[in-house]
C-alpha cells in the first residue's frame, strides 16, 4: 500500500510542493525577525535537490546524486 505522502505527490502537481516549501521559508524568516531580540535562534534546514524520478530530476546535473548504501 503506498504511503499517504506518495499518494499526495501523485495526486497534486509539484507546484503544491514548491508552494509549501516557500511558505515554510517565509514563516521561518518571519520568526527570525520577531525573535531577533530574544535568546531564541531560528534555523531553517533546506535539503538539496536529489536526482530522482519523483519529479523527473534523474538527469538534473545540479541535483545531488543518490548513492546506494552498502
Amino acid at each position: 500500500m503506498p504511503s499517504l505522502t506518495t499518494w499526495m505527490l501523485r495526486a497534486r502537481p509539484p507546484s503544491s510542493h514548491s508552494a509549501t516549501k516557500a511558505a515554510v521559508h517565509a514563516f521561518t524568516e518571519g520568526l527570525r525577525v520577531q525573535l531577533a531580540d530574544t535568546s531564541v535562534r531560528v534555523m531553517e534546514l533546506a535539503p538539496p535537490r536529489v536526482r530522482t524520478t519523483l519529479f523527473g530530476q534523474e538527469s538534473d546535473e545540479q541535483a545531488m546524486p543518490v548513492e546506494a548504501s552498502d
